[in-house]
């Protein structure tokens, strides 16, 4: 694939993590995601792709190297400096998490209570769309700790759709949505222009694989390799 002339939406540069916990990192990685590329993570290591899909969703600070998101060269000194790109990044995964004593309703709009100072903010038209097509409608006012382990699973997915994000991260979704509606997930992650996002993948659906990604790399032992073709 010629990347000349595509446009970098996410850019790591010699990045290295370490977890000494789990005795395990990422070492010296080099990786560019450009617009209209959906990338799949082939390792025998998910606890090596589940950091580095959270590495770029800046879930995880690095010991060293770069990370720009388009031409911003992200500052992990504070929290709140991630913020505006955390808004633009949809992070799908088993432990992505939801606020337990908040409503279903509060889950989905706290980006925006916080991002536009406003408690007023009613759910739009797009996440009210996602609610009915997962069947969440007359769940909104139940707390996030009183839902079932797979409906706060799919509000995970909702809330991060939602955000009509620029780079898609996707950890095992098909454990985060029932066989009976994965596939109008699936339909919901390809509504948005493919010309203009971006994303990454680790999944064992080899269905879902074929039919989302188009560029490949491979993770061993924390070492990043890129496969052409």
């Amino acid at each position: 694939m010629d990347t000349s002339r595509l446009r970098a939406i996410a850019r790591l540069s010699g990045y290295t993590l370490w977890l000494p916990a789990e005795a395990k990192g990422l070492t010296d990685v080099d990786l560019t995601i450009n617009e209209g590329e959906f990338w799949q993570i082939d390792t025998t290591s998910p606890a090596e792709a589940r950091l580095l899909l959270r590495a770029m969703a800046t879930l995880e600070r690095p010991t060293s190297g770069d990370y720009h998101y388009k031409e911003q060269r992200l500052d992990f000194s504070d929290y709140r400096h991630l913020l505006p790109i955390k808004r633009r990044i949809a992070y799908i995964s088993s432990d992505a998490t939801l606020v337990s004593n908040r409503t279903l309703r509060e889950n989905l709009l706290l980006g925006r209570f916080y991002h536009e100072n406003s408690l007023e903010i009613r759910l739009d038209d797009r996440i009210r769309i996602l609610i009915d097509s997962f069947a969440l409608a007359d769940k909104l006012e139940i707390r996030a700790a009183q839902l079932s382990q797979l409906d706060r699973r799919i509000a995970i997915c909702i809330r991060e759709i939602a955000k009509e994000p620029e780079l898609l991260l996707l950890y095992r979704p098909e454990e985060m949505i029932d066989h009976q509606r994965f596939e109008p997930f699936v339909d919901h992650l390809e509504a948005a222009s493919r010309d203009t996002i971006a994303g990454l993948v680790f999944s064992y659906d080899q269905a879902f694989i074929e039919r989302f990604t188009n560029r490949r790399l491979t993770l061993q032992e924390g070492i990043l390799r890129v496969t052409e073709g």
